[in-house]
């Protein structure tokens, strides 16, 4: 486990059967300064460690590891673990159970392929009770048949910053870009979604994700 100073510290349950990557994944979260991480390898001691120390902000959630029966598994611990989030932590391969897991409650899917910095954005856009999915993982279709908006990762990211109230400034300093670079990436964002403004472009990829 790995506890920080900050006020607003984000508590994460990191479930994983295996060993390196659960491991992996903590120490990528612990090197942020606003997580604390918690481990289970299986469901019985991701349930037990709700119990003792939920809810958790964020629970990732391995669904293939010892002890999870299916979606009545996933269900089980959306529940417990209320009123924080779940989200899925597994491979792109199992469209259908991860679909399945958003309808029952899980706010999210987070691929293991899933680049590092990206990953962290994620996590910290779904402790704040956002949905986040990768772009053009779900159907294509959107809110009253429309298209669904693409966004990339990199504007999940910008996104974060936003949700947060980050200036241009401090978002291109967080995932290492220009500032310049940063206000192209908004500005991209606010006419792919329609927005009038950075919170209104918020809301609305809030939507499309959903």
């Amino acid at each position: 486990m790995n506890r920080t100073n900050s006020a607003k510290t984000l508590k994460v349950l990191v479930t994983e059967d295996h060993t390196l990557l659960r491991e992996l994944i903590s120490a990528h979260l612990q090197e942020a300064t606003d997580f604390e991480t918690h481990e289970a390898a299986t469901y019985q001691d991701a349930m037990q460690s709700i119990a003792q120390e939920g809810p958790f902000d964020v629970i990732l959630l391995d669904p293939a590891m010892p002890g999870m029966y299916g979606l009545e598994s996933i269900e089980k611990v959306v529940s417990a673990n209320k009123p924080g989030n779940v989200a899925i932590l597994a491979f792109e391969s199992g469209y259908l159970l991860i679909e399945q897991a958003l309808k029952l409650g899980a706010k999210g899917f987070l691929p293991k392929t899933m680049h590092a910095t990206a990953f962290i954005h994620a996590i910290r856009f779904l402790a704040y009770g956002e949905v986040y999915v990768p772009a053009g993982f779900l159907d294509a279709n959107g809110p009253n048949g429309q298209s669904k908006v693409t966004l990339s990762q990199t504007h999940w990211a910008v996104l974060d910053g936003l949700k947060r109230g980050r200036s241009n400034k401090e978002i291109a300093r967080e995932i290492s870009m220009t500032e310049s670079v940063v206000k192209s990436h908004v500005r991209a964002i606010m006419k792919k979604l329609g927005a009038d403004n950075r919170t209104h472009a918020v809301v609305l990829a809030n939507r499309w994700a959903e």
